[in-house]
């Protein structure tokens, strides 16, 4: 495994990072091939450029390209790419904070899969990982009512280009997006 990372920041505005990460490997063969006295060998090529910039006080912008390479032997090889565009506000009075992403992906393979983090709720976390072909967009908000009570809000669409259903068994939904809307709120005493 060899992984680097180069990281440039300037007037603590911006942000710019490029990541290399390569992982070579030994698994089985898949069971369809009926190889089973010796390994498949298997490469995996990961880079990444992004990029941030705060525009003003309210507004920063983000950006993320991510490529991957998946080659393992007795198949042929996968590919991947994955790009967003993150949009983030926060209000004068710091009461009202509001993000939203639109991601872009095609990705050949669930090997060849790429993992991104989203922000989310208080206590809460999101690690998606994305293959096949589509796009997913998602906006978060958080509202400080007062000094005691405050509401996160978070809606979020997933819409694939290259197959007509998700999930299966009693997952399985028959169309081509999954939504999702979250609400949470929060009192303190």
């Amino acid at each position: 495994m060899f992984f680097s990372q180069l990281k440039r920041t300037w007037y603590k505005k911006g942000e710019l990072n490029l990541r290399y990460q390569y992982r070579f490997y030994e698994e089985n063969f898949l069971a369809d091939l009926k190889i089973v006295d010796r390994l498949a060998e298997v490469r995996k090529d990961q880079a990444r450029v992004s990029f941030r910039y705060q525009l003003s006080n309210s507004w920063e912008i983000g950006n993320r390209v991510e490529f991957v390479q998946f080659l393992k032997s007795g198949e042929s090889p996968q590919y991947g790419i994955l790009a967003y565009q993150d949009l983030q506000w926060i209000g004068m009075s710091h009461r009202w904070k509001a993000s939203g992403r639109l991601i872009y992906f095609n990705i050949d393979s669930y090997n060849a899969r790429i993992y991104s983090f989203e922000r989310d709720m208080l206590y809460s976390f999101s690690f998606p990982f994305f293959f096949h072909h589509g796009c997913r967009f998602y906006l978060n908000q958080r509202w400080n009512l007062n000094s005691r009570w405050t509401v996160w809000t978070k809606y979020g669409i997933s819409k694939y280009f290259d197959i007509d259903h998700l999930g299966s068994g009693l997952d399985r939904i028959e169309q081509d997006y999954r939504s999702e809307i979250r609400l949470q709120v929060r009192f303190r005493w």
